[in-house]
């Protein structure tokens, strides 16, 4: 084995493990903040069979995904070409696994998922309603925000599925620690309290940015 096919080989893995050590720091460093849309995607998985998490790469939406999903629960990454191999009979697969909370991540990777996905909730429901068991919250979905996409999923499974969409990290959801000194300077208590509670947005809207006024 000559030199640079050595060099290659070793090029390659320190970029593998360059790779694994980003994601692995992308992933705690979203576990750091609460996402404002977590209690609207726990209370979607209540209400409805299923949900699409729709947004750009790179905004957290496996790890907030992960976070709200059942510990019991599976997840399946259709970027991967094993895990779409899972997905070659989608009903037989799903099917056995009625009773978990699934996770289907990059779902515009197969295009033909929606369609059996209709059935299977339909019958998740009614075994749901004959045992007294639950009816909604099987499946968890994450994709790119393209009209396609949307419209698809929303035509085929209309009345069984929501749709959140998740950007980029809001400055409401960084700790104020990590805000910039000026920043927290200039802003009152009532501000980072404000960030604490379940009406923080509304407070903001009231309240302002503004400090609290100091009498002469």
């Amino acid at each position: 084995m000559d030199n640079r096919h050595l060099a290659t080989r070793k090029i390659g893995r320190i970029s593998s493990k360059i790779t694994l050590k980003k994601q692995h720091q992308d992933a705690t460093i979203s576990r750091m903040f609460t996402r404002l849309k977590r209690k609207e995607l726990q209370n979607a998985l209540l209400r409805l069979p299923a949900v699409l998490l729709l947004g750009p790469s790179q905004v957290s939406k496996t790890t907030l995904a992960l976070d709200v999903a059942s510990p019991d629960g599976g997840y399946l990454d259709l970027e991967s070409p094993e895990d779409r191999n899972k997905l070659s009979n989608v009903e037989q697969y799903l099917r056995a696994r009625l009773d978990r909370h699934i996770v289907l991540d990059e779902v515009q990777r197969l295009p033909t998922l929606f369609e059996p996905l209709r059935g299977l909730i339909d019958q998740a429901r009614r075994a749901g309603v004959a045992n007294c068991s639950r009816t909604h919250g099987f499946y968890l979905l994450l994709g790119s925000a393209s009209l396609d996409l949307i419209q698809r999923s929303s035509e085929t499974l209309a009345g069984r599925i929501a749709f959140i969409e998740l950007s980029g990290l809001h400055r409401l959801e960084v700790p104020s620690g990590l805000w910039p000194s000026h920043v927290c300077e200039m802003a009152s208590p009532l501000f980072f309290e404000s960030l604490r509670d379940n009406f923080g947005l509304e407070l903001l809207c009231i309240h302002g940015f503004h400090d609290e006024p100091v009498a002469n």
